[in-house]
């Protein structure tokens, strides 16, 4: 435990007020308890507001573009765009899905947890290859070919229930008392054998392509084999990764699984240049106006992040 007054308790939070700092004890928000006139903190709420207050100093840059990136998003969601094909409705999804992984990576990154943020922008990645392969289709066929796996993946998941007494049980009650928009398991068959046979899907997913592949046609592939492989790490438990989390010293085994600053700036970095290119393919293909404003936050975001760099 480590001493404080009152009044440096309040300082150290960063509240001048010190009948707010009590009331956040009361309220079981800050870990703190008053003997006497002193305050005793714990030293776990004292690392944690040092972290989170470090990563707002260091990295307030990077968090100010990325914010902007999220406003720049929310004016892209906040039109009305007129879905009409299956490209239309690949790229809405695109950055409909891409600004909730964003959010997640941008909360993350706050809080000190950058190893999980990494594993999330690791599918805004993938997000961003599938959608610039779908893009690059002259024809609507590769986004048809997408949306028609998912009767492969619903009869996969059939499949693989009938071999589950439990699941099964609770498919036939499904069965017996349908939901709105419901769709019975003749007809999951019935499309997924279409689908077969009209794009002979194989092992590697719906485009028959690895995200290699994909990435590799769409100019993507120097970011494949630097930034994704090495999210790969991470998210795939490999043994490199064992480095972030334990540490074997003399006195025993250290865990590392505390909030720190840990790929907090690379999450950041990462996460802003994949979401962004999300919203320039999504500003493209719906005409939606805000090139000037993207190639704005582009030239600062770029001036900015090379000043960032040398300061590291």
């Amino acid at each position: 435990m480590s001493n404080f007054t009152t009044k440096q308790t309040a300082n150290l939070l960063g509240y001048n007020d010190e009948s707010y700092v009590r009331k956040l004890v009361l309220s079981g928000k800050l870990k703190a308890e008053k003997i006497g006139t002193q305050w005793m903190i714990d030293e776990e709420t004292i690392h944690k507001f040092k972290v989170k207050n470090k990563i707002r100093s260091e990295y307030k840059a990077l968090l100010a573009f990325n914010q902007e990136l999220r406003n720049l998003a929310d004016k892209m969601l906040d039109r009305n765009e007129k879905i009409v094909r299956p490209k239309d409705m690949f790229t809405a999804f695109a950055i409909g899905k891409g600004h909730k992984t964003h959010g997640a990576i941008f909360s993350l990154c706050k809080q000190g947890y950058g190893e999980d943020a990494s594993i999330l922008a690791r599918s805004l990645f993938d997000l961003l290859i599938n959608l610039l392969y779908i893009q690059a289709d002259k024809t609507n066929e590769r986004a048809y070919q997408y949306f028609s796996y998912d009767w492969i993946l619903r009869k996969k998941m059939f499949d693989y229930a009938l071999g589950k007494p439990e699941v099964m049980g609770k498919i036939r009650e499904r069965v017996s008392n349908p939901k709105q928009y419901d769709t019975v398991v003749k007809k999951i068959r019935k499309q997924a054998k279409l689908a077969q046979k009209k794009y002979k899907y194989t092992n590697r997913g719906w485009s028959g392509k690895s995200l290699f592949d994909m990435a590799e046609e769409v100019g993507r592939v120097n970011a494949y084999r630097t930034v994704y492989r090495l999210q790969c790490q991470l998210d795939h438990n490999a043994s490199r990764s064992m480095n972030e989390y334990v540490e074997n010293t003399q006195d025993g085994i250290v865990f590392n699984i505390g909030q720190s600053e840990n790929w907090v700036k690379e999450s950041l970095i990462i996460a802003f240049d994949f979401y962004y290119s999300i919203l320039v393919a999504f500003n493209s293909h719906f005409k939606a106006g805000l090139k000037a404003e993207i190639l704005d936050l582009e030239n600062r975001y770029v001036s900015d992040l090379s000043v960032v760099n040398k300061k590291s």
